[in-house]
């Protein structure tokens, strides 16, 4: 069936995002994946039924769930990694034992988060990612993980990557977007600034303007990593 219909996803659960970081390992986890498990079943429902999956997400931690997914679904599918990090650490390799860290690596089978996996390394493209670990360092500087570095011409660059690998010669993309994410902190700073107006602690507004300018900061970027993204896969 042709998938034609987009069908929204937006994810509010927890998912080891950054205050959860001094839980290390398996309690992480174990916190989230009830929540990571109702998100995975819902991307493989929308696939089933012919749909598009278009998902409003938070934290990158939520890629152990939705990239198995679409990979049981369309094994042809290439993901575009917008990222500082490339997040792929895995619990043996990772200093912090952040989950987000862990990412993509779960996708790609080198670790076993439970959530599956069936991503071909051939079939990532890692996109303006600086901060690497050194495993991370091997497998891009082994040619299993293809990096594109920010400069003017990303676009044509990130376009010859994937029609230069075999692998990714299918016609459907998967794009991971990260800067796209201004409705959720602008979400947050809403509510947080609702909790402020009944008598939350001080230090709370702090979050608010934090949340706000993330909000405003990725409404500038989002548009022009979109525009890179449609571009590589025209």
């Amino acid at each position: 069936m042709a998938m034609t219909e987009p069908a929204l996803s937006c994810f509010a659960g927890r998912a080891g995002h950054h205050t959860d970081r001094l839980v290390r390992g398996a309690p992480l986890l174990a916190a989230a994946l009830p929540a990571l498990t109702k998100l995975a079943t819902r991307i493989d429902t929308v696939l089933d039924t012919g749909g598009v999956p278009v998902s409003a997400i938070g934290v990158c931690s939520v890629a152990l769930a939705t990239v198995p997914a679409v990979a049981r679904h369309r094994p042809d599918a290439v993901v575009v990694w917008f990222d500082a990090h490339a997040d792929l650490n895995t619990p043996a390799t990772s200093m912090t034992g952040f989950l987000g860290g862990m990412a993509l690596a779960g996708p790609l089978g080198l670790w076993d988060s439970g959530l599956g996996s069936g991503l071909a390394q051939g079939r990532v493209v890692l996109v303006g990612s600086r901060d690497l670990d050194p495993p991370e360092h091997d497998l891009v500087d082994s040619g299993r993980v293809a990096l594109v570095p920010v400069a003017d011409d990303m676009a044509a660059r990130l376009r010859a990557v994937i029609a230069g690998r075999p692998e990714a010669s299918g016609r459907f993309r998967l794009g991971i977007v990260l800067m796209l994410l201004w409705p959720a902190y602008w979400t947050t700073a809403s509510l947080l600034g609702l909790w402020v107006r009944n008598g939350a602690p001080g230090w709370v507004t702090l979050l608010v303007l934090l949340a706000f300018w993330n909000g405003i900061k990725f409404m500038v970027f989002g548009p022009r990593c979109l525009r890179l993204t449609l571009g590589a896969a025209n």
